[in-house]
């Protein structure tokens, strides 16, 4: 799916809206793009990771992709299998029961992550 192809997409889903939106950082915006839609759309999903692979810089190196909660959960999988790269989930919140981690998944201290 090309780029425009997928813009298109995202505002047929509804991912993409356009009206006066305040964003998280206080500013206004005249569109506002929510990509936890696209969960809902595989293909949508699969292309984003596909993109996302396009512009990463062929010299970047890494050994795990991070899912930041909760909206980067369903992107970085989808990443994550199309690159075959492992992934890590930092926890929003510490738990007080189970293992405790901070962190979900396999690393080795000083690995670099995407």
């Amino acid at each position: 799916m090309t780029k425009q192809n997928f813009i298109i997409r995202l505002f047929e889903t509804g991912a993409i809206k356009f009206g006066e939106f305040t964003l998280k950082s206080g500013t206004s915006s005249p569109f506002y793009i929510n990509l936890r839609q696209i969960v809902s759309y595989p293909d949508l999903l699969e292309s984003l990771s596909k993109l996302l692979s396009d512009v990463i810089p062929e010299k970047q190196t890494y050994k795990r992709i991070v899912g930041v909660p909760y909206a980067g959960i369903p992107i970085a999988s989808a990443l994550s299998l199309y690159k075959r790269k492992p992934m890590l989930i930092p926890r929003k919140e510490e738990k007080a029961y189970g293992s405790k981690d901070a962190i979900i998944g396999e690393f080795e201290q000083g690995d670099e992550c995407l």
